[in-house]
């Protein structure tokens, strides 16, 4: 049995420089979190905007977030990857 690791697929050095750095500006021509070919989601560009628009108003309200020091987001393997443990630390008082 043979198992493809669908996350793993934007992590190419060959293909992206710094691939484990966060880059909302990185292209990426092929992504399948929405499935690909004839299984492709149908909800997929309603689903880019609405992450698009949750991005823009957290970066409005709250421009300035880290990952709390000494932590590590976990993640589920399997075929939909799940993060489930992930803390952030960011300035109280804020806009």
């Amino acid at each position: 049995m043979i198992m493809l690791n669908w996350a793993s697929m934007c992590l190419d050095p060959g293909h992206f420089e710094d691939p484990l750095e966060f880059d909302f500006d990185r292209h990426i021509t092929v992504n399948p979190a929405f499935g690909t070919g004839p299984h492709r989601c149908a909800g997929a560009h309603l689903a880019r905007m609405n992450i698009a628009t949750a991005l823009r108003i957290w970066l409005d309200r709250i421009p300035e977030f880290s990952l709390k020091p000494g932590t590590q987001p976990v993640f589920t393997a399997g075929i939909v990857r799940e993060m489930y443990d992930f803390h952030l630390e960011f300035p109280v008082g804020g806009k």
